[in-house]
């Protein structure tokens, strides 16, 4: 009978997870000990597991950079990777994780090294998540080698092969909590970025939207680029208005964040100002916070992700797209004074 990954973690008493980052030799792997390493890979050998070359499953997460001191990429791609690799270790398969950034893609599509990589890994369907770029999606198009689109920009606009979270829906139900407690001077904080992603413009529509049924006033401003300290002085000076907002919706919990740093420096107090934002279902740092934000349920993106692939493997179909819905984590919020609740 084949070994398999269960064979060798019974045997070496570590969990299957472990087993497989071990024997994937990704990147995870270099988080065990030399010790660890060793009784996993000895234990692979004595029983001559072999993995199956027709089951490997690869995610290419593609970023602006993979620098950390610039970007905490990892903390993005986390909670969907983590689900996805306890997928794979259920169907016993090998997952091979590549993190590009978007001139390391470019050259290694245009020197024709991606198919080479791919097929060393034994890769046998891809789930592409990040900035993806239409010529990416052409090549492996081309290669004929199925592939899902997890979270990526324009994902929205792809009949099939794509999962995408509905994030109208997110800046929408962000604003109608605040506004379900009372609030009418209510502003978006929101982001400009080159390339951006879908999010970017659907939350703040959603945002619109809440406002514009409630028969008040968006406003917005936003942080262009990364240009923290022009926004600051922006963001002073609504903020020091006589009308100024009784409440904020953010696009992210980085934003978030700095939005609330920023308010500290204005001397203006956490029960001065009510904060929402859009994050991870179960953020730590958020439920620190205790603010009310909109869960997106990251888990459940990453198996949906794992299991729409298998089938499209299994079948060479296309599979729809599909999209999946946060929901609001409340948490006690700042009810501004003399207000009228919504009948």
């Amino acid at each position: 009978m084949r070994a398999t990954l269960s064979d060798i973690a019974e045997q070496t008493g570590c969990s299957r997870a472990t087993v497989s980052s071990i024997l994937s030799g990704g990147g995870t792997s270099a988080r065990f000990s030399p010790a660890t390493r060793r009784k996993v890979l000895g234990a692979a050998k004595r029983l001559n597991y072999r993995p199956r070359l027709s089951q490997g499953v690869g995610l290419i997460y593609s970023v602006g950079t993979c620098d950390p001191d610039e970007v905490d990429w990892i903390s993005w791609i986390s909670p969907m990777l983590t689900s996805i690799q306890s997928r794979a270790v259920e169907a016993d398969q090998l997952l091979s994780v590549f993190c590009y950034s978007h001139q390391t893609l470019g050259r290694d599509i245009a020197q024709g090294r991606l198919p080479q990589i791919l097929r060393r890994r034994h890769i046998d369907g891809l789930i592409l998540s990040g900035r993806i770029e239409e010529e990416l999606i052409a090549h492996i198009s081309e290669s004929r080698l199925p592939y899902v689109l997890m979270n990526v920009s324009d994902a929205d606009s792809h009949a099939d092969d794509a999962i995408c979270f509905d994030e109208i829906f997110s800046g929408r139900e962000a604003t109608r909590h605040l506004i379900a407690e009372g609030h009418r001077r209510i502003l978006y904080l929101g982001v400009d970025w080159t390339p951006d992603h879908y999010s970017i413009g659907m939350r703040r529509r959603g945002y619109d939207l809440a406002m514009e049924e409630a028969g008040l006033a968006a406003r917005h401003v936003a942080i262009v680029e990364d240009e923290y300290s022009r926004f600051a002085v922006e963001f002073g000076e609504v903020m020091r208005g006589s009308d100024r907002p009784t409440a904020i919706v953010c696009y992210w919990e980085t934003q978030l964040l700095y939005c609330l740093n920023l308010l500290e420096g204005l001397g203006l107090r956490r029960s001065d100002v009510a904060a929402v934002t859009v994050g991870w279902m179960g953020s730590r740092s958020l439920e620190a916070l205790g603010v009310s934000y909109v869960g997106l349920p990251a888990w459940e993106m990453g198996k949906l992700a794992f299991d729409l692939l298998e089938r499209k493997i299994a079948s060479d179909q296309r599979v729809p797209t599909a999209s999946l819905r946060g929901r609001i984590v409340a948490n006690p919020s700042i009810v501004p004074e003399k207000s009228e609740r919504p009948v």
